[in-house]
């Protein structure tokens, strides 16, 4: 069942991102836009598996084939977009490292890449321009593990057990989480294994929720409103100075299990739920994609020190790539099919990923091969050849 509210929540979240991407000083801890869609994902993804099973619907192959269908062909639009970028404008050395960049990407390994590389934080990393999908590493390693775990223990238990499990992988995430901060910040940063628990927030927010009973209208007003500033009030004042994730990332992720569960009514389903919020929550996934090589590329040929204008120019290319690729790719794999066409469209599906997976790792591959330095291109910078 489609949930406006959670588009209004995603559309803050992307937002909180982009900013921060901006280098806008008031907003030092937008980052914490990602772990609201862990939050998120954790949620929804729970809720599907759990009522796919319990209807005796649910096959690890559909779940997967949809995964994918929802997250890969605008993956590769980006990725497709950046290359070409890319070899016009990135020297022999930076080439072969945005192609293995791109590879992990393709993979979904990014997070691992990008650990094994350099800090998240660190000015090298301000000019990668895959950086961000690290992320998407996490939550699709997130829904390789999450439904076997699901199909194997979870769904057959009592939503009290299940409860009770996921509250014991909090804490154990949490605690794994801060050690790991301690010893290795980037594995902290960039590993599923110290992000899980942000996932299992959401999940716990599903299984805890009560079926068609009356809860206080008030109550859940007070809540969404202490909640959203409270979320406000950790954009601003996290900053990548903060140890996180560990145990600060607990606050975020409370305030966005809050928000998910008081926006069903009052007040929240007002904000969230307004139709403007609804649509760039629609597009966040490809706003997320779209604005970090835009903002990267921008910086590397017009220099790193981001001015009012210049951030307006990336904003509204950003919103204009966005709406194009989620209209004219992100629709166009999720919705044109129905039951009776939907074999057709598994294989033309299937087929589209393949074979443009394939030329991408084999495009970057020769780029290896050939040590960052590709045939000669028109408009390729000579002082690149």
């Amino acid at each position: 069942m489609y949930k406006p509210e959670i588009d209004g929540l995603r559309a803050i979240a992307v937002v909180g991102v982009l900013l921060y991407h901006l280098n806008l000083s008031f907003i030092k801890g937008g980052f914490l836009g990602v772990d609201i869609f862990f939050v998120i994902s954790g949620y929804l993804i729970s809720g599907v598996l759990y009522q796919k099973q319990k209807a005796g619907e649910f096959t690890l192959q559909g779940f997967y084939v949809n995964r994918a269908r929802r997250l890969m062909p605008a993956l590769f639009v980006t990725l497709f977009l950046s290359l070409i970028i890319s070899v016009f404008t990135l020297s022999p050395n930076d080439l072969i490292a945005f192609s293995k960049s791109l590879i992990a990407a393709v993979f979904s390994v990014s997070n691992i890449f990008f650990f094994s590389e350099a800090g998240y934080w660190d000015t090298v990393s301000e000019l990668k321009p895959l950086l961000h999908t690290w992320s998407l590493g996490v939550e699709e390693q997130f829904y390789l593990i999450w439904p076997l775990v699901t199909c194997f223990w979870l769904y057959k238990k009592p939503k009290s057990v299940i409860r009770n499990a996921l509250v014991f992988l909090i804490l154990i995430g949490v605690v794994a989480s801060e050690l790991l901060l301690r010893y290795d910040q980037a594995s902290a940063f960039y590993l599923l294994p110290a992000r899980i628990f942000e996932f299992a927030f959401g999940a716990l927010l599903y299984f805890s929720q009560r079926e068609k009973t009356a809860e206080n209208k008030s109550i859940k007003n007070v809540s969404f409103i202490v909640s959203l500033l409270g979320t406000i009030f950790c954009f601003v004042n996290y900053s990548s100075e903060s140890n996180f994730p560990g145990i600060a990332a607990i606050m975020p992720c409370v305030f966005a299990v809050v928000l998910i569960w008081s926006s069903n009514e009052g007040i929240g389903k007002k904000l969230l739920g307004n139709s403007c919020l609804t649509y760039i929550g629609k597009l966040s996934y490809s706003i997320y994609l779209i604005h970090w090589p835009l903002i990267v590329f921008y910086k590397r040929i017009f220099g790193s020190k981001l001015q009012y204008l210049d951030q307006l120019y990336i904003v509204a290319a950003t919103v204009l790539v966005s709406v194009c690729v989620h209209h004219f790719v992100e629709n166009r794999y999720r919705y044109s099919r129905t039951k009776e066409t939907a074999p057709k469209h598994y294989f033309q599906f299937q087929s589209h990923i393949i074979s443009t997976a394939m030329l991408l790792v084999a495009v970057s591959t020769t780029i290896l091969v050939q040590k960052g330095d590709p045939p000669a291109l028109p408009g390729r910078h000579p002082e690149f050849d």
